[in-house]
């Protein structure tokens, strides 16, 4: 006869869990359904509602922030931070119910959670201050980010405060499986992702040091200037994963034979934000006001911060002689910031660049006190199209105002495609490849060069990094090699 000590160290009994009728499992976790449904709202929102937004002054500073980058091409790094947040929400209904059983009360667990989230912006804000060497409050970082998400997570997990969990404690196999691979004991795991970690890198690292993208920034007096000087050349360079964005110094509030004020600098606005968008940059329009720009030091300081912010490899703007004040102006601005940029004791709100970005001029007609000089020329043949939907979207100028001042505003074509072809003759004509341009065309694209109809001139200035014929092919990969 067993006694009961032996009962006591007898094999387990397996009793099968029958689930009940009235406490079923849930089937579905309301939280993952909603985080799939708003990641599908954002998506869509792309080609719906914000695009619109963009030209709206009340959402326009909003609506940005949806509006998808031009690809750089896909390298391990960029997975890192979706990884880790997916591996703490994961997590979290876990690690909270478990502290939940070791007797933490909800009490105890927010204030964890709270702690925590303010460690990881503590720790943010001591990153930046280390690397910009100035004190600022800037939340909008990636450690922020998480610690917001992280919180944030907290609340959704909770269901109307009645202390239950909106995804429930439950074993889920795959889950389990997975976690499984980062225990202490699954070594054969560990061995596994250790071998696909190292792969991933070997790829991926060489692939990020040679596929950084340049960075450049070009300035205009008024929106559409930008367009006309290098909207082929940034056409070219958003096509290759490049980061392009045009300034317009002043908001065009004056540019216009029958309206201004606030109403053209709106309608302005949101025709640059639609020219950018049709090639897939950046394009951003400061306040102030057309005809009066002058070189002050407030604006000198507005380019700066433009500038730094974009982390700029190459600066385009006119040169400061010119028919219009406002463009003189900008020229002269641009040219005043060129060292700047990278002096730190001045506009100390915004890190100063390392090195001075390489700063060029539009190509223009003026022969005094001296002419153009065509130092790096491209060919725009194969992006002409783009250029030409580009000025497109600028009809209060291509085709209302800047007609009118040169008396052929009746011979403006009303259907939208006569309107290009005129686009092309017109405006556009002077823009055309110049004959003094052939030679520094030759000598990039040598036989090729007599096949090029359509190109965009720029001349180094003296003020900016001094390139050498490496570097500019580096920066302007559009050239045959040689």
């Amino acid at each position: 006869m067993a006694t009961a000590t032996q009962e006591t160290h007898s094999a387990p009994v397996k009793v099968k869990r029958v689930p009940s009728e009235t406490a079923a499992e849930p089937k579905r976790y309301v939280s993952l359904d909603a985080y799939r449904g708003f990641i599908m709202l954002i998506l869509a929102s792309e080609g719906f509602g914000f695009p619109a937004l963009r030209g709206d002054p009340t959402w326009s500073g909003i609506a940005h922030w949806f509006r998808h980058v031009p690809w750089e091409g896909g390298v391990f790094w960029d997975m890192i931070q979706p990884a880790f947040m997916c591996i703490v929400g994961l997590a979290m209904p876990f690690a909270l119910a478990r502290r939940k059983e070791l007797t933490a009360t909800e009490g105890d667990n927010f204030r964890h959670v709270l702690v925590r989230s303010l460690h990881l912006i503590i720790l943010s804000q001591i990153i930046i201050w280390v690397e910009s060497g100035a004190i600022k409050l800037q939340l909008i970082n990636v450690l922020s980010q998480i610690a917001f998400t992280y919180t944030l997570t907290y609340f959704l997990l909770k269901f109307r405060g009645s202390g239950r969990y909106i995804i429930p404690p439950l074993k889920m196999r795959m889950l389990n499986s997975f976690g499984q691979m980062f225990c202490a004991n699954s070594v054969r795991y560990e061995q596994r992702l250790a071998c696909v970690f190292a792969s991933l890198l070997l790829v991926a690292l060489p692939g990020r040091t040679q596929n950084q993208p340049v960075r450049v920034i070009a300035f205009g007096a008024h929106p559409d200037d930008c367009d006309l000087g290098a909207g082929g050349v940034a056409a070219k360079f958003a096509a290759l994963g490049n980061k392009v964005k045009f300034v317009s110094l002043t908001n065009g509030d004056a540019g216009h034979q029958s309206m201004g004020g606030e109403a053209l600098a709106k309608r302005r606005r949101a025709e640059a934000q639609e020219a950018g968008r049709r090639i897939g940059i950046e394009y951003e329009v400061l306040n102030n006001h057309d005809g009066k720009l002058l070189p002050t030091l407030e604006v000198r300081e507005q380019v700066i911060r433009e500038i730094r912010k974009w982390n700029a490899d190459i600066v385009i703007a006119p040169r400061p002689n010119d028919y219009h004040p406002d463009h003189r102006y900008t020229g002269v601005l641009v040219q005043d910031a060129s060292y700047m940029v990278i002096v730190p004791d001045l506009v100390t709100d915004t890190p100063p660049l390392k090195r001075n970005p390489v700063f060029l001029y539009y190509s223009d007609r003026f022969t005094r006190p001296q002419p153009f000089r065509a130092d790096i020329v491209v060919s725009i043949d194969d992006v002409f199209e783009k250029k030409v939907n580009m000025l497109d979207a600028h009809v209060s100028q291509f085709y209302e105002w800047l007609p009118w001042t040169q008396g052929q505003f009746e011979q403006v074509p009303k259907d939208p495609a006569e309107r290009k072809k005129w686009l092309e003759v017109g405006p556009l004509a002077s823009r055309k490849l110049q004959s003094e341009w052939r030679e520094a065309l030759q000598k990039r694209y040598g036989a090729q060069a007599d096949r090029v109809q359509h190109a965009e001139a720029f001349e180094i200035t003296e003020y900016g990094y001094q390139p050498s014929e490496e570097e500019i092919r580096k920066l302007f990969p559009f050239f045959p090699d040689r």
